[in-house]
């Protein structure tokens, strides 16, 4: 099937050559590095992670704004002499005031983090659909149902204390367009020992490399999700990103 016509280019704060900016239902997400900045690539797969709903494509780039200006004063604090040359690049991300800045990061990082708790439920999964053998379960986790793992990760993270239900609910079904990113963004951290597991803000928005590391391997996720009952009877309709120049 042919899906260029679902292509959508992420670019916070810019006109988009393949979007009018309408808020259509997004299947693939497009991150063209020759046309971004790999801190607005950054920004982009984080705030698609904390707004993924068809009907919150406003608020995924306003977060997407919020982060890349968030950026840019950080970078213009620890390099003042080229605070000039950052403002006429990206005046675009000037309009933010620092009060709506941190309104949209606080959101964003509340749900980055019912996104890495939902990737922790994920992994057993996605192991067994590509090994096509159980997982050996830690003491604690009596199987992979989600009720258990719900009171599993909400017992072992630090998780807010609302019911196992509520949990399951607000975490795991909010994730599910974007469960195979959030997965991949996971296993990357891990991989990466020099970078905090604290997605909510310490995943460098600078690093090309490991963006695309987190969009193929997301990408390599997608096939498993429809291969383990565990995501759910009913396809998941995700949000495909894809990597170009």
């Amino acid at each position: 099937m042919d899906d260029s016509s679902d292509l959508k280019l992420v670019l916070p704060g810019r006109p988009s050559p393949l979007s009018d900016g309408t808020p259509e239902p997004v299947r693939i997400v497009l991150f063209d590095f020759a046309v971004m900045e790999d801190f607005e690539v950054g920004a982009g797969l984080l705030a698609l992670l904390a707004f993924p709903g068809e009907a919150e494509f406003e608020k995924r780039w306003q977060a997407a704004e919020a982060l890349c200006a968030w950026q840019i004063r950080e970078t213009m604090a620890g390099s003042p002499m080229t605070a000039d040359v950052w403002r006429q690049t990206f005046p675009h991300y000037a309009h933010l005031s620092k009060g709506e800045e941190r309104r949209w990061l606080r959101t964003l990082r509340r749900r980055l983090k019912d996104r890495m708790w939902a990737a922790r439920m994920s992994l057993g999964f996605f192991q067994e659909a590509l090994t096509n053998e159980p997982v050996s379960l830690p003491a604690e986790l009596r199987n992979l149902s989600l009720d258990a793992l719900s009171a599993y990760v909400k017992a072992s993270e630090r998780a807010p204390t609302d019911s196992t239900e509520n949990f399951e609910h607000r975490v795991w079904r909010a994730s599910r367009p974007v469960i195979h990113l959030a997965a991949a963004l996971q296993v990357v951290l891990r991989r990466h020992a020099e970078i905090p597991d604290d997605i909510g803000g310490n995943y460098p928005l600078d690093r090309g490399d490991l963006h695309r590391e987190v969009i193929a391997l997301a990408e390599a996720h997608e096939p498993l999700v429809a291969r383990h009952m565990g995501f759910g009877k009913r396809p998941i309709r995700l949000i495909r990103v894809r990597a170009q120049n």
